[in-house]
């Protein structure tokens, strides 16, 4: 499960990069398909993103609701984003019936990001993954977050835990 979240990190990572980029690219722009692109990359990102709640509760070690509660929401906050994404892609719904929805369902999950950051943090010996979760819950942030998580997971995933 570990080479999971591992591969889903990196993955989600180099995707929420292209996707940070064309979305300033459309701003510097307001080229259409500029956004689109970042739309794509968007929903590309939370479906790598999908195992990393379960394994870094599972991780942690941690016994408590509130990270099997952050965990499971995490995972629900995921998986609307990617069906408000697509729907939106797929033009079942408009960019007005569309942005408010999957803002909240982006902002959850970026909450479950700064919990399951804090939660490993304090059952692990994890690094600077924890300092960089509020810009990453912000979007603009999680390329680098999930760049590190990576970095900790391989380390995880060769025996080395320090």
């Amino acid at each position: 499960m570990v080479n999971v979240a591992k591969w889903g990190a990196i993955g989600s990572a180099v995707v929420g990069l292209i996707g940070i980029l064309f979305l300033l690219a459309f701003y510097a722009t307001f080229i259409n398909s500029l956004g689109t692109v970042n739309d794509v990359c968007i929903g590309i990102q939370y479906v790598l993103m999908l195992p990393l709640p379960l394994i870094l509760h599972r991780l942690s070690g941690a016994r408590s609701p509130v990270g099997a509660g952050a965990a499971v929401v995490g995972t629900a906050a995921m998986l609307a984003v990617i069906v408000l994404d697509y729907a939106f892609l797929a033009g079942w719904l408009t960019f007005s019936q569309q942005v408010v929805p999957i803002s909240i369902a982006m902002l959850i999950g970026g909450i479950w990001l700064v919990i399951a950051s804090l939660e490993f943090r304090l059952t692990t010996s994890l690094g600077r993954e924890l300092a960089v979760s509020i810009p990453a819950a912000l979007y603009v942030g999680y390329p680098l977050w999930a760049f590190l998580l990576w970095r900790r997971l391989r380390q995880i995933s060769a025996g080395r835990t320090t």
